[in-house]
């Protein structure tokens, strides 16, 4: 294991809710007793068995087998829960262990959603992606919610839809008179291909990946585009949300972690090949024929979390001081809005935002 800090059993990281501490403890008990199954599974990537435990227990002190694989460097939980368990987890314990309970289906979550969906744009706008995908193509997102990045991407001129195995989510976004659907992508039929298929914080999620990615590819158009943005390994340092400390982003719901190398390894094995990205993560992929070869990210994953959990101190007080960095760049973007130099501050952001994030390697 990466410390002593990562043995199981251990309080949780965070001050806890009553209702969360509710959820936390009827989630151990269900663990304890079989109620939520658990199974050993071939990492997801390449199908060894070659594991190094890295840690028993994630941010909430629940029981939690963190793993990287020797042969391609992909972090993820084994033994995990079984399908039929997450679906239950989600079901009667996710959003209250969370603490958003009836939250996912409010206005406040709709316009999060709203805002995210246009962060989403912003990046495919500033890569050169938007301009690609037609006017009033179809887009769908998975794993939408309530449906605010549905919105979103309506109200940019696009015909988008979303699904969701969450009905209660998807109520609110419904009564907006959105095209959202219950169910999964393997139950979807659509009438025409989406030139953009959408997973936003959604595939760290999903155990059977390479299935699930076998199936948007099967889905997206030929020219179309496949959006990915969940939490990057290597952003630990730098997100003042994990202040430099493995242990807070870890998380019984996230069942696989990724770098950017080792998230191209699994979708160039589905037969998709990164246009752009970083390590936050985000990233675009579109259809190749190139046969891929998985590169081993073992050995730069497991040295940057040794090193990440001996600095983390430093790392916790260079995340702090960025977050007051970032902050102030938004409030002056607010202050130039409209004014003679708006357009100059805008590009120089983008610079230094999106810039470096181009084909990243």
């Amino acid at each position: 294991m990466l410390s002593k800090r990562y043995s199981f059993p251990r309080a949780s990281l965070f001050k806890l809710k009553p209702v969360e501490i509710t959820a936390r403890d009827g989630i151990l008990r269900k663990l304890a007793d079989g109620t939520y199954g658990r199974a050993e599974r071939d990492c997801a990537i390449c199908d060894s068995r070659e594991f190094e435990k890295l840690a028993e227990t994630d941010r909430w002190g629940l029981p939690v087998s963190t793993v990287i694989c020797r042969s391609c460097g992909l972090v993820q939980t084994n033994p995990c829960m079984t399908e039929e368990s997450y679906r239950a987890f989600y079901r009667d314990d996710y959003r209250w262990l969370y603490g958003a309970g009836s939250e996912l289906n409010s206005p406040g979550f709709f316009s999060y959603q709203e805002r995210r969906g246009g962060h989403i744009l912003n990046l495919l706008r500033y890569t050169n992606i938007l301009p690609q995908i037609p006017s009033r193509s179809v887009v769908l997102d998975v794993g939408t919610g309530s449906g605010g990045v549905v919105r979103a991407f309506e109200k940019a001129g696009y015909r988008s839809l979303g699904v969701d195995l969450d009905h209660s989510c998807l109520e609110y976004g419904l009564k907006q008179g959105l095209d959202l659907r219950k169910g999964s992508i393997h139950q979807l039929a659509l009438n025409e291909r989406p030139a953009l298929i959408l997973y936003s914080q959604v595939l760290e999620h999903i155990v059977d990946v390479k299935k699930e990615l076998a199936r948007a590819k099967e889905l997206l158009s030929d020219d179309g585009f496949l959006f990915v943005a969940l939490p990057g390994i290597m952003n630990i340092r730098r997100a003042f949300k994990h202040r430099g400390d493995f242990l807070r982003y870890l998380e019984i719901a996230h069942v696989n972690h990724f770098t950017l190398r080792t998230l191209d390894n699994l979708l160039g094995q589905c037969g998709l090949e990164r246009i752009a990205g970083n390590e936050e993560i985000w990233a675009v992929y579109g259809k190749t024929t190139r046969t891929w070869v998985v590169a081993n990210d073992y050995l730069t994953v497991k040295r940057f979390l040794s090193r990440t959990e001996q600095f983390r101190i430093v790392f916790a007080v260079c995340a702090g001081l960025r977050a007051i960095v970032d902050a102030g760049l938004d409030w002056i973007g607010r202050l130039l809005k409209g004014s003679v130099l708006d357009a100059s501050a805008r590009n120089i952001y983008r610079r230094m935002k999106f810039g470096h994030q181009k084909n990243a390697d």
